[in-house]
């Protein structure tokens, strides 16, 4: 018996993707969140180890209601820039939900996969993790695969340790598969649940995503809808895991 295959996932996915997840602060998810165009499309990526996963990060009370609201799935894909219908010209994909150490590679692969075989030209991370560097910036970008940075913000030494078990996996398989990527980092420390605020960093956090997507790629977005959106952190081990930058 043969066994069957699995259906490809069927979402638009532009050339140039930019990959959000729950990481120790979830502040570049609600970033992306607050996408504040008018020709965004919204999808979801079905990835089976996540089926039934709860969100993350969901809607307050006085924002639930309203039209503008975006939806909250677990894993969110946002198109815009659309050169004609069905053709964007960027794409946001959001694990809006905690991923497991057993589950990130699984998760990383079907990302990867997707992007090789859509012949996505630029796969950009947006990611926040516990940094001891010398030099501190407030965000680095290393660009591998000969893809352009986005930014202009300084690389991190190659011998730079983060503890992620998600991001690990999706280097490694953007690097066995050839795949353009950059990680775009900023240090921080985990962020407690609720709204983003300043005494955990959160709200500083959102801005300097959205400020740094406002300069690159000329988007605009809602602070506002951002920082409402409420977060719930987890205990597992869902930030654990080794990666070399």
């Amino acid at each position: 018996m043969k066994a069957a295959k699995q259906k490809k996932p069927e979402v638009n996915i532009a050339p140039t993707v930019f990959v959000a997840y729950t990481d120790i602060t979830a502040t570049a998810s609600r970033a992306l969140y607050g996408l504040e165009v008018k020709d965004r499309q919204y999808q979801t990526l079905k990835i089976p180890v996540l089926e039934g996963a709860p969100p993350a990060c969901v809607q307050s009370p006085q924002t639930q209601t309203t039209k503008t609201s975006p939806p909250m799935d677990s894993v969110q894909v946002i198109n815009c820039r659309f050169k004609e219908k069905d053709n964007p010209q960027i794409t946001f994909l959001i694990l809006n939900t905690h991923v497991s150490n057993a589950k990130s590679h699984f998760v990383a692969k079907t990302i990867v996969d997707l992007c090789t075989e859509r012949h996505v030209m630029k796969l950009a991370v947006l990611t926040t993790q516990r940094l001891d560097v010398e030099q501190r910036s407030k965000l680095y970008e290393n660009a591998c695969n000969g893809m352009a940075p986005v930014t202009q913000r300084s690389r991190l030494p190659d011998d730079t340790i983060v503890m992620d078990a998600f991001l690990s996996s999706l280097i490694q398989l953007c690097t066995v598969e050839g795949q353009p990527f950059s990680v775009i980092m900023a240090p921080a420390h985990r962020c407690s649940s609720g709204q983003a605020n300043a005494e955990d960093g959160s709200l500083q956090l959102i801005r300097l995503f959205q400020n740094t997507l406002m300069g690159s790629c000329g988007l605009m977005f809602s602070e506002k809808l951002s920082t409402s959106l409420v977060y719930h952190e987890t205990t597992d081990d869902a930030h654990s895991g080794l990666m070399y930058a």
